[in-house]
């Protein structure tokens, strides 16, 4: 990837976006991020054209199958190893504490 993709986003915005989302990134990594973000946005738009009305030969819904229905499996089969605490499943916790809390 190179640094001559014109930039949708400025540095500016990029801090902004990464202050809002609490990502304390360094000036050096938000810098870096810049021209990798203007690469992404730009594959997306690209993308992003060959999925407007009109623009594809064929329809995109002749490339997708219809939804149909299966068959799930049995409870006890879907469940059969999972850790049972009486009637729920138990599950990692995924989260870490709170501090203070």
């Amino acid at each position: 990837m190179t640094d001559t993709v014109p930039s949708p986003l400025s540095l500016e915005e990029l801090e902004k976006t990464a202050r809002l989302a609490n990502l304390g990134l360094s000036p050096q990594r938000l810098a870096r991020f810049v021209p990798q973000l203007a690469h992404l946005l730009t594959q997306v738009e690209t993308l992003s054209t060959l999925l407007k009305p009109g623009s594809c030969p064929g329809s995109v819904a002749a490339l997708v199958e219809p939804d149909e229905p299966l068959p799930g499996l049995p409870r006890e089969e879907a469940l059969s190893s999972a850790k049972m605490e009486g009637p729920y499943v138990r599950v990692p916790r995924t989260l870490a504490p709170r501090p203070g809390k």
